[in-house]
């Protein structure tokens, strides 16, 4: 009867474990990023970041006067380069 146990178990291998999100990729990196911190990953002046999110450019969040940019949006960037 073990037997019979034994076959009906599933093996990890059986199922692969699923995608992960894409913050989990990065775990150190929170899902959103200030002007300042993309400024920095970007290497390139905080006026800059401002005039590219003006444009249109670059999507960002507002939350009231704050802006943030998804760390979505850097990995994009990233693999277009």
């Amino acid at each position: 009867m073990s037997n019979s146990l034994e076959s009906n178990r599933l093996s990890t291998s059986d199922h692969p474990a699923p995608p992960r999100p894409h913050a989990a990729v990065r775990p150190d990196l929170p899902q959103f990023l200030s002007v300042m911190e993309v400024a920095g990953v970007l290497r390139i002046d905080r006026k800059t970041v401002h005039k590219l999110i003006a444009s249109g450019d670059l999507p960002h969040v507002r939350l009231g006067r704050v802006l943030r940019i998804p760390v979505s949006v850097l990995q994009s960037l990233s693999k277009s380069a």
